[in-house]
């Protein structure tokens, strides 16, 4: 059996969060409440526990699909798992780049000052006899400074395959990509200030778990997990392997979201 970790406040507190949301759309007639405060069988932990599962596992689909995930693609994943009996992997994938484009002499002001002086004039035309003419004096010292600028290129792939090795597996179906640049500018040496080429290593999670709880009946897709009351292993609504697996799948790709996200950090 698996654990994890549950703060039992912190879960309170988001649910009753949820619960004042929901209130503003459902219908006066719906007042939905902590399961453990209302009246229910033991039979009802084992339909909450399928429930919340399911309700995880279409919010797992709705990431995907801004993801890119479209009904195409979900519609050959799904043959995949259930009718060619294949895993499938997600796989992400980013690579960098950083390209030499031109060098240039550039003048550099380091430092600038100002000078005032005074002169005495006279003019004898004037009634006044002698006037005072300021004059402000600027000096600046330039430098001249080498500048070497560089293309910095990074770029990352988010795609499907099935099986175990993406590299044996020309028909992966690609979900996201993109590909943006910068310019930067280095002085003095002409060192790179990056590597010229990078390929990161790819980050992985397996979707086959998800998909094989999602089912097609005359057009329409259920997420159908149940949990198997009949298993000798199946003890309670949270002591079952069917939980377990659910929990170890959320847990991976949990992980497998901050692993991306750390790339970007």
């Amino acid at each position: 059996m698996k654990y994890t970790a549950f703060d039992e406040k912190q879960f309170h507190t988001f649910v009753n969060k949820a619960l004042q949301s929901v209130e503003k759309i459902l219908d006066v007639n719906r007042n939905p409440r902590i399961a453990e405060d209302q009246d229910h069988k033991y039979e009802d932990k084992y339909a909450l526990a399928e429930f919340l599962t399911n309700t995880s596992i279409a919010a797992q689909m709705n990431i995907l699909e801004r993801m890119g995930l479209t009904e195409t693609k979900l519609k050959r994943l799904l043959e995949m798992v259930h009718v060619e009996k294949r895993s499938v992997t997600v796989c992400f994938e980013a690579e960098d780049s950083c390209t030499f484009l031109k060098e240039q002499m550039v003048d550099v002001v380091q430092k600038e000052t100002e000078h005032i002086t005074e002169k005495s004039t006279s003019i004898s035309s004037s009634m006044f006899g002698t006037t005072q003419k300021t004059e402000n004096v600027k000096h600046q010292v330039v430098q001249k400074v080498r500048e070497q600028h560089w293309k910095v290129t990074s770029q990352y792939r988010v795609y499907c395959y099935e099986g175990n090795d993406p590299l044996k597996n020309m028909n992966s179906i690609d979900l996201l990509s993109r590909s943006a640049s910068a310019t930067i500018t280095t002085t003095g040496s002409r060192d790179s200030p990056f590597p010229s080429h990078t390929k990161h290593d790819p980050i992985r999670q397996d979707l086959t778990w998800l998909l094989r709880n999602i089912s097609e009946t005359d057009g329409a897709r259920t997420c159908n997990f149940e949990i198997d009351r009949t298993k000798k292993s199946c003890c309670t609504p949270r002591r079952n392997e069917d939980i377990d697996d659910a929990i170890y799948f959320f847990d991976t790709v949990s992980s497998w979201f901050r692993n991306i996200r750390s790339h970007f950090l």
